[in-house]
């Protein structure tokens, strides 16, 4: 514990608890984590951004989206008469593929931590300290579909191309940001469609890690 004098707020107290302090419904709550504050004497925390934040590359997945999407896509396969019990289940196959494929990317204190799920279930895990990172791949590999696509093939694959560029931009999103480490690792922590995210996601990893960023 350290003390500090404060100016015209009284004596200041920096005091370091094994908990994060996140602000919840106007007031504070405690998490299990460690935190760096500082204590006035009327008794507010005042909290310092530090390396235990917790920070998740955008756009957040948001799961009612994906269900409803996944719901809609199955009531046409339960109410199909002329299906078998095995054709049905192999027809759901592709909406659950197609709804719960997504990337979940975080910044966790000092580590960067990624995840792919496959069909809701998490298939790969990547993990590294961000101070083992040397360099941010970026990559540009594709557009979304267009005038052009609508016009050659159709608007049914126009509007396949939108909802398979919006449900699984992990795999299938034209941008796409690396993460390169002392140690030759080589990962994508992130994958979609817009500039936007890509832009935002980028900045952050530089602030997090201090890398160069390197195109691929």
């Amino acid at each position: 514990m350290t003390l500090s004098s404060g100016r015209k707020t009284g004596i200041l107290v920096r005091v370091i608890v094994p908990c994060r302090v996140e602000k919840w419904v106007g007031r504070f709550r405690l998490v299990p984590r460690v935190a760096m504050g500082t204590v006035n004497c009327s008794g507010s925390w005042l909290l310092h951004p530090g390396n235990d934040m917790d920070h998740k590359l955008t756009p957040p997945v948001d799961m009612r989206i994906r269900i409803a999407v996944l719901v809609v896509m199955l009531l046409p396969i339960f109410f199909a008469s002329r299906l078998s019990l095995f054709g049905r289940v192999m027809a759901c196959l592709m909406p659950v593929v197609l709804a719960g494929t997504y990337r979940i990317s975080r910044i966790r204190g000092d580590w960067m931590d990624s995840r792919l799920y496959l069909g809701f279930v998490p298939v790969r895990r990547v993990r590294c300290k961000l101070a083992g990172v040397i360099a941010i791949g970026t990559r540009y590999g594709g557009s979304s579909p267009g005038f052009m696509t609508y016009i050659f093939f159709g608007p049914i694959q126009w509007i396949c191309g939108w909802i398979f560029d919006f449900l699984i931009p992990a795999i299938g999103g034209p941008y796409e940001l690396w993460l390169e480490t002392a140690r030759g690792r080589e990962f994508v922590v992130w994958q979609g469609y817009s500039q936007q995210h890509f832009e935002k996601n980028l900045e952050l990893l530089r602030n997090q890690t201090g890398a160069d960023i390197k195109p691929l």
